[in-house]
């Protein structure tokens, strides 16, 4: 999933720091008078009196028209503090501290009773986001979405000219929730792009799905990945910041930054706000050597000026996996076992985010082919001489430069020419006879080599001129440079054979950007898969093996995102 592009021009929070400038504002202790502020509620079904409220209490951008004008003053240095802990498209779970912490520290809890109010800050989604509360009773959280009562605070949480209208919201905006028992226990959501002209919120929560401070009632795969909310205590100006992510976090487009909606939350009196185990913002204090702006202790890269941010794909914790059929153009027997990979991608960013360096880690784990193959990468976007250095190496031999692939306009990187001299096949033993590498039946898992490079760019690249993470793998045969299998809706590169586009079942059309799908099903030669499978035995058709497979493929990952979980019995390797 990509970020929807915004109809007005990005504000990021470093954008804000600046424009604060070097001044220093006073802090209240005490929150200021309520403002009068409209909230509305809405189900998976909003009628009539909803939209009809809605027209009534929002201009045409989604603002409240009540809004109070009034700013309260913002410290610059805790906006500062905001983005350097939580800088913009930086992987949160890459930065070395524990900032998404458990279900406690996902909701904000009151001792006391206590007015609330919140004061946003700033946003670093490109979409318009609706933004509300939840309540809840202490030891009572609610197991599904359809339990809470949605309160809307921001139909569109967009910042002023960057989504909202000309005089939308500004950092300093100050909301009032209201008065709150005892024990109640404030959870936050966000409704990714779902602001509506019309109704508020747009009720398709298909298509505009709701994340949830509460990790129980998110969608993701994984416990981690369903977490949504960080909430950072501010001591000296006596109140905790909530930042969120917008994106499904098993998505490829996710940048796990968690800056998407940034919000104050305080309350009177304000000791009402339990604070034990919320992470405290880091001060900035330290050094700062390379000079990049970045103070050390949140530099990655401390001793050099051109990266500043660590940001590995999937994680720093797991990998993902490439899975490749070469019989391209026909679909062969589709087991998608002739090359599998399982890999992390490691990049070197500066202090605004753009990639200076590219390192990865390429584990061959199977080899189910007749066929041997050259592995590479490409970057359509990049010109080929992008590289300002690069090395190659396997296991642990010595390094070797890695350049160009001759020939190509655009930068494109071979990390092998000869999977089969890398892994050759499995020892053959009494149930074992194979000339394949963990593809066969019978035989023991072998572990395979990793094939490691590292490329560094003239200049950092952004997002658009580098893609996400894996960037555009292929394979080729060897002995037939030409004959190229990339992932889906992946160009080919310069060398292949784009003549064969369309013949038989294949049913690439570069007019429109679609490449390497069948004709008729429209699936794939090749997968990326965020973690880690088992492939199928030589032979076995995935769809076979794998019965939500084609569910995966047909829904482009929206439904069954997990389908290479649940492999059928005794049709992926290894065997027992």
């Amino acid at each position: 999933m990509t970020k929807p592009v915004s109809t007005g021009p990005r504000h990021t929070l470093l954008a804000a720091v600046i424009a604060l400038g070097a001044a220093t504002f006073a802090i209240p202790v005490q929150p200021a008078t309520p403002p009068n502020v409209y909230r509305f509620l809405f189900s998976d079904t909003p009628g009539k009196d909803l939209a009809e409220t809605y027209r009534l209490n929002h201009d045409a951008a989604g603002i409240p028209l009540k809004l109070d004008r009034n700013l309260v003053t913002v410290d610059a240095a805790l906006m500062t503090r905001i983005a350097m802990t939580l800088p913009e498209r930086s992987d949160i779970r890459t930065q070395g501290r524990q900032l998404i912490a458990g279900e406690d520290a996902a909701v904000v809890h009151l001792l006391k009773p206590a007015e609330v109010w919140i004061t946003f800050l700033h946003e670093g989604a490109a979409a318009k986001n609706a933004f509300g509360y939840f309540t809840y009773p202490e030891g009572q959280p609610p197991t599904s979405p359809s339990e809470i009562t949605h309160v809307v605070i921001l139909p569109n949480a967009s910042f002023a000219n960057g989504g909202g209208s000309a005089l939308g919201l500004h950092t300093g905006n100050r909301i009032y929730l209201g008065q709150f028992p005892a024990g109640i226990r404030l959870g936050f959501f966000v409704v990714a792009n779902g602001w509506h002209s019309t109704l508020g919120v747009n009720p398709d929560l298909n298509r505009y799905p709701v994340f949830y401070s509460l990790s129980t009632l998110n969608p993701e795969p994984t416990e981690e990945l369903r977490k949504h909310m960080v909430l950072l205590k501010d001591s000296w100006g006596q109140r905790v910041v909530l930042g969120m992510e917008d994106l499904l976090r098993s998505a490829v487009g996710c940048d796990h930054d968690f800056n998407d909606v940034l919000f104050a939350v305080e309350s009177n009196p304000v000791e009402a706000i339990a604070t034990r185990g919320i992470t405290e913002l880091d001060l900035l204090t330290g050094r700062d050597l390379d000079g990049d702006g970045v103070p050390d202790t949140m530099d990655d890269y401390p001793q050099d000026p051109d990266m500043a941010t660590r940001v590995t794909y999937p994680s720093n914790k797991t990998r993902a996996q490439l899975s490749f059929e070469d019989m391209w153009p026909l679909e062969g027997d589709y087991d998608l076992n002739d090359l599998v990979l399982a890999y992390t991608i490691e990049e070197g960013r500066d202090r605004d985010g753009n990639v200076r360096q590219v390192t990865g880690n390429f584990q061959i784990r199977a080899r189910g082919s007749a066929y041997s193959h050259g592995f590479g990468l490409n970057f359509p976007q990049l010109p080929a001489n992008a590289l300002e250095s690069a090395s190659l190496w396997v296991d642990e031999q010595p390094s070797q430069p890695l350049v160009n692939e001759p020939g190509q306009p655009n930068l494109t990187l071979v990390l092998t020419t000869d999977t089969r001299k890398l892994a050759p096949k499995n020892p053959t033993t009494r149930t074992c006879y194979t000339t394949k590498f963990n593809a066969d039946k019978n035989c023991m898992e072998e572990k395979g080599p990793t094939i490691h490079f590292q490329a560094r760019f003239k200049q950092s690249r952004t997002r658009d001129e580098i893609g996400p993470a894996p960037y555009n793998p292929f394979i080729y045969i060897v002995g037939d440079r030409l004959r190229e299998t990339h992932l889906p809706n992946q160009p080919p590169t310069a060398h292949s054979k784009t003549w064969l586009f369309g013949w038989s079942n294949e049913g690439s059309i570069p007019a429109i950007g679609r490449y390497y799908k069948t004709k008729d099903l429209g699936l794939p030669w090749a997968v990326n898969i965020p973690a880690e499978w088992r492939q199928p035995l030589e032979k076995q058709p995935v769809n076979a093996c794998y019965p939500s497979f084609v569910d995966w493929v047909n829904s482009s990952g929206a439904k069954a995102a997990d389908w290479y979980k649940s492999p059928a019995a005794g049709c992926v390797f290894p065997t027992p």
